[in-house]
């Protein structure tokens, strides 16, 4: 039996490049530098879907993250990881309405207030909403999404339904829609209030999503943008603790190792951390396989399909018509949400299509997104500077976005993702700590406390 840590390759190996993996490894690292700490990624760069990708602007060429843009206060975790490594978190502010698309016949604007719909009925209707959703969310939390009495109705029904069921004005059902879409990046049929409510929680609370809404899901962004904050948590770690275009095949565990067989050398290590996609983490054959509970999970966040569109301008034309740039989209069209995502001397407009509306003809997908834009903003929204699109199935970087439990009664299950695999930690050098961690989270918190 191995009993010390030179008996291994590593203390611990991160399957997972992105931001989540990279922090993980950080925190272990500034625990105690003796730990010897590698992290596999699969693809040829590291970041996920923080990768910069070159963009026209009105004056240059400008390095735009093709992933998250803007950061919240509220997610604590992630601010205090800008503040550790001393990077500029700059407050975002714009003005005008944004719009949203009821039906073909109406687009409706609304003000940045704190509710966005129109007449007093449906503003009480909406904060009586609110106050419900806040009842049930006080015992609902991604670690133990069954401690409501209400969990396991709230997990047999959609967020439609459940939309449906508590709103009757049409405008707030939208409205609410709209929330759900932008939060979780699927459609309400497609999520329970018990998933919801337990996102939520993890974070933000109930108004925290609907407050990103308001705002276009922007507080905040990263001085440098968020590609910035890749490369200096890199420079931390060390670019020789980590191995690109190194995917995972196997994984294999008892009570004495963890053996990593990637594609390039088979490693044996103390502890694994595995954070990546769910679909990715399909990939990887496991010895002995994984519960029951975790892969009936994991087969049900799968993603949905969509292409993400970028357009720079050399103005921002939408001001003209004292609009913000923000389009939410309620109707069978191509594209869904709109956003304004510019800064400083780059004005962007960026969003997403569903590609199921382009079962019959995608050749054009392009020209018809941009003459959509054109019937919120005008013709100027024709001739953009640079359009770039990305798709995130396809793109293995992109691949965690939108992943959802999108079946009925999942969630009772949902704990078993972030459980650790292996015996209970009692030390970092114990030979007992020999286990399989999934979800960057309660890995980092557990070596905080091992």
């Amino acid at each position: 039996m191995c009993t010390t840590k030179y008996d291994f390759d590593y203390d611990v190996i991160i399957i997972g490049g992105g931001i989540a993996g990279l922090s993980a490894a950080l925190n272990i690292i500034e625990r105690d530098q003796m730990l010897s700490v590698l992290i596999l990624e699969a693809t040829d760069s590291i970041g996920g879907r923080a990768k910069p990708i070159p963009i026209e602007c009105k004056s240059n060429v400008s390095t735009f993250d093709s992933g998250g843009h803007f950061v919240s206060r509220r997610q604590t975790h992630l601010m205090n990881l800008l503040k550790r490594l001393d990077m500029e978190v700059v407050d975002y502010n714009f003005y005008g309405d944004s719009l949203t698309e009821i039906d073909t016949d109406r687009v409706l604007k609304s003000q940045l207030s704190f509710l966005m719909v129109g007449s007093d009925n449906e503003k009480d209707e909406l904060v009586c909403f609110y106050k419900k959703l806040g009842d049930l969310c006080k015992n609902v939390s991604m670690e133990n999404p069954m401690g409501s009495v209400e969990s396991e109705r709230l997990d047999s029904i959609s967020m439609e339904e459940f939309i449906l069921n508590e709103l009757d004005s049409e405008v707030t059902r939208q409205h609410f829609r709209n929330i759900v879409r932008t939060t979780c990046g699927s459609e309400p049929v497609d999520v329970t209030p018990l998933f919801y409510l337990a996102y939520c929680n993890s974070a933000e609370g109930v108004l925290g999503p609907h407050l990103r809404v308001v705002n276009g899901g922007r507080q905040s962004y990263v001085n440098g943008g968020i590609h910035y904050l890749i490369e200096k948590m890199v420079e931390i770690i060390g670019e020789n603790r980590i191995i690109i275009n190194n995917p995972v095949l196997e994984i294999t565990r008892s009570d004495q190792e963890v053996i990593i067989c990637a594609i390039k050398k088979t490693l044996r290590c103390r502890c694994c951390i595995i954070s990546v996609p769910p679909s990715k983490l399909l990939e990887i054959k496991f010895k002995p396989p994984l519960n029951p509970g975790k892969l009936k999970v994991l087969r049900e966040m799968q993603g949905k399909t969509w292409i993400r569109f970028i357009a720079t301008y050399k103005e921002p034309f939408w001001e003209k018509k004292e609009l913000n740039g923000d389009v939410f989209i309620n109707t069978k069209r191509a594209v869904k949400i709109v956003l304004n995502v510019s800064v400083p001397n780059c004005h962007v407009l960026t969003g997403l299509v569903d590609v199921q509306q382009f079962q019959e003809d995608f050749s054009n997908h392009d020209l018809e997104v941009l003459q959509q834009l054109s019937e919120y903003f005008g013709e100027e929204a024709l001739d953009p500077l640079d359009y770039i699109e990305r798709s995130w199935p396809e793109s293995s970087q992109e691949s965690a976005m939108c992943c959802n439990p999108s079946k009925l009664g999942i969630m009772k299950d949902f704990h078993e993702i972030r459980r650790p695999i292996g015996r209970k930690p009692s030390g970092y050098f114990l030979p007992d700590r020999k286990r399989l961690l999934i979800g960057t989270v309660t890995s980092v918190e557990q070596f905080k406390r091992g």
